[in-house]
C-alpha cells in the first residue's frame, strides 16, 4: 500500500486513518509533505508537522525500517511494517 495523503486530513481522525493502513497491509509506503500548499486561498496541506510527529504517530502500529527526508524537510518518505 501506498499513501500520500496524510498531510491532508485533519489530526482528529489521523490516527483513525494510521490504524486502518495498518490492518490493510504488512507493508506501507506513506510519502508525507511537509510544507504548505495553498490553491484558491485554500491550504490543502493541513496537518504540517516535523518528522518526530509522524514517528510517534507511525510507530505504534508500524516498524519503520526505512526514512528519507527530503527536500530541506519539505517530503518524508516512510517505509513501514505493520506490527
Amino acid at each position: 500500500m501506498s499513501t500520500d495523503v496524510f498531510e491532508h486530513l485533519d489530526k482528529s481522525f489521523i490516527n483513525d486513518i494510521v490504524v486502518m493502513c495498518s490492518r490493510l497491509s504488512d507493508t506501507c509506503i506513506f510519502a508525507i509533505a511537509n510544507h504548505s500548499d495553498i490553491i484558491n486561498g485554500i491550504e490543502l496541506h493541513t496537518i504540517q508537522e516535523p518528522h518526530e510527529y509522524w514517528n510517534a504517530l507511525l510507530e505504534p502500529y508500524f516498524t519503520i525500517q526505512d526514512i528519507t527526508i527530503m527536500y530541506n524537510n519539505q517530503l518524508y518518505l516512510y517505509k513501514c511494517t505493520a506490527c
